[in-house]
């Protein structure tokens, strides 16, 4: 494997599944519909329940569900991945001469799109809730990288889950059913220095609690209280766990994959061939 050919591969591979986003308005409905919900639920219904250090919630919360968006959107990878193995489309890119990694490459980094989408959608909604970022042209910038390679980074999590689990049905449960104790066991929506000392620690290591509390520091937003060593180190802390994620996720992905597709059979010519013929047939009965 050259990289020539695995950017190719992952390059035409990547196009495809795109394309097939556009055909899904359905899909993009809901990743455009869900950061708008979370909004208003915990802006408007829990907000003046949630005392925040800054007393600012609104933009406590809008920095939260930023972060949200992107770990939420990454469980869409690992459902796409289990949807193509269980359809039978893998088995026509085996049949092609590319890499392997390149199928699992082109789908996470395809869902970044979707990420990005809600990104833009969840800022719009709390630019119209009086929300503003304080940190400038480059801090929304670099809040909107490292939002981006943190959902890279979940992705690669759920695209091995995708590609471990035997069905699309259960790849929409596993995926998402490890993201809702990552998200509200965090300082997503609530300051860590209010709860248990036990979730309080599991919380300030949590990698979402990292990110958010940099994106905030990025936003000029604000952090929560001064904590521990995770809090103080929070930029640190949020890109190596990005760093650890990917290094850990990307190798195990491609090697779950090549387990998973090692007991089927590579189509061959003439098996595409007949199969071609049968179609044929059974389109003109």
């Amino acid at each position: 494997m050259t990289a020539p050919s695995l950017v190719r591969a992952t390059r035409v591979i990547g196009a495809r599944n795109v394309l097939r986003l556009r055909r899904s308005p359905d899909l993009i409905a809901v990743v455009a519909v869900q950061p708008v919900l979370f909004v208003l639920l915990f802006g408007f219904v829990l907000g003046g329940a949630i005392q925040v250090p800054e007393g600012d919630y609104q933009a406590f919360l809008v920095t939260g569900v930023l972060v949200q968006t992107v770990v939420f959107g990454s469980a869409l990878a690992g459902i796409g991945m289990a949807e193509d193995l269980e359809r039978g489309v893998v088995d026509r890119f085996r049949s092609l001469p590319v890499p392997r990694a390149s199928i699992v490459i082109a789908r996470v980094l395809s869902q970044q799109i979707t990420g990005a989408l809600g990104i833009s959608v969840t800022a719009g909604c709390g630019l119209l809730l009086q929300w503003r970022p304080h940190g400038g042209l480059a801090g929304s910038l670099a809040a909107f990288g490292l939002l981006m390679l943190f959902g890279l980074a979940m992705s690669l999590v759920s695209v091995m889950i995708g590609c471990a689990v035997r069905s699309t049905e259960a790849a929409q449960v596993a995926c998402y059913a490890w993201l809702f104790p990552v998200t509200f066991v965090s300082d997503a929506f609530v300051p860590t220095d209010r709860m248990a000392m036990p979730v309080r620690l599991i919380a300030e290591w949590n990698p979402m609690s990292a990110v958010t509390t940099t994106v905030r520091a990025l936003l000029g937003d604000g952090a929560p209280a001064a904590g521990g060593w995770p809090q103080e180190h929070a930029p640190m802390l949020a890109l190596g766990w990005c760093a650890v994620l990917i290094a850990a996720f990307l190798p195990w992905s491609v090697h779950v994959y090549q387990r998973r597709t090692a007991g089927r059979s590579r189509p061959t010519s003439a098996g595409r061939a007949k199969g071609g013929a049968g179609h044929g047939r059974c389109a003109r009965r």
